[in-house]
Order: structure tokens, then sequence, then C-alpha cells
């Protein structure tokens, strides 16, 4: 400590540095409080995040257990469905007992979506495929024609599933 014959002097610096320890320490306390890292999110918050519309379309092929499992990793996303590659996706699945059904209620949700067909310039021979609310039609040789609209039909049921849950009800 301080060497010093003043005892004025000596308990003046014991009481300075007693101050400063006690400053220093308080001060060490808020600087850590105030740079504390930011909280984890919760679990629940993670969970009940809402999810994109690919998010829930993936979500529901996930549900869809009867449906092909080669075919949901394969083509339920709507980056990996376009009109380049759905015969494609039509020849593979179609074997594959309800999978094809299965995969288009998830990405359809079945809804109509005929408003949003219509918009996008859909060819009125492809309506049935717009109008979701019934099953898919089966007799895709008929409607080749309507591969030129699949984007447009893909986008609607996109659009649709980005503001509302799937259809099990997966927001």
């Amino acid at each position: 400590m301080v060497n010093s014959s003043n005892p004025k002097i000596t308990s003046f610096i014991a009481r300075c540095v007693a101050f400063i320890a006690k400053s220093w320490s308080s001060k060490r306390l808020d600087h850590h409080e105030s740079h504390r890292p930011p909280r984890r999110a919760s679990f629940r918050s993670l969970v009940s995040a809402k999810r994109d519309s690919n998010q829930k379309f993936k979500a529901c092929c996930a549900r869809q257990k009867a449906a092909d499992k080669e075919c949901k990793r394969k083509f339920c996303d709507f980056n990996s469905i376009n009109q380049n590659n759905m015969l494609h996706f039509l020849n593979m699945c179609s074997p594959r007992e309800d999978t094809v059904k299965l995969m288009w209620d998830c990405a359809s949700s079945r809804h109509d979506h005929v408003e949003c067909c219509k918009k996008r310039n859909v060819l009125p021979a492809c309506m049935q495929y717009c109008d979701s609310s019934h099953s898919v039609p089966a007799d895709y040789l008929n409607h080749l024609v309507c591969l030129q609209n699949f984007d447009a039909i893909r986008d609607c049921f996109r659009d649709h599933l980005e503001k509302n849950p799937n259809i099990f009800g997966d927001n």
C-alpha cells in the first residue's frame, strides 16, 4: 500500500482507492449488463414463426405419408416444378398410386384459383387445373397444351399459400 508518515494522507488515499474500486466494480457490472449477448429465440417462437409458401408446401408433402418418397423429395418444392419438367413429374409419379393427387392437393391447397389464373392469362381449356377444389384431372395427355400455362398456375398456388395455411393448417 502507500508508505506515508501522514495519517491524513494515508486515510485520504485509502478512501480514494476504495472509491475507485467501488466505482470500477459497479461500472464493470453495468458494462457487463449492457453488453450481454442477445437472448436466444425460444423454441416456441421459432416453431410459430410464419413459414413461406414453399415451406408450407414441403410441410404438407411431409404429412402425405401415402405419397411416394422419391417424388416428394424431387418435386415438393415450388422451385423444382415447372412447365419444362412437368411431363417428367407426371411420368415418374403418376404410376405411384395417389402421389400426384396428394402432391397437387398440397401445392394447390384445394383452393379455387380460377380468378388468379384468369389474371395470368391461363387458357380456358386449362382452367380445370386452376379450380383445385375438385381433384386434379387425370387425363394429362389430353391437356398437353396446358403445359405452357403450368408456371402461371403454379404461381397462383404459391401466391395463395404465401398468405394462407396449407391443407393441414400449417402457417
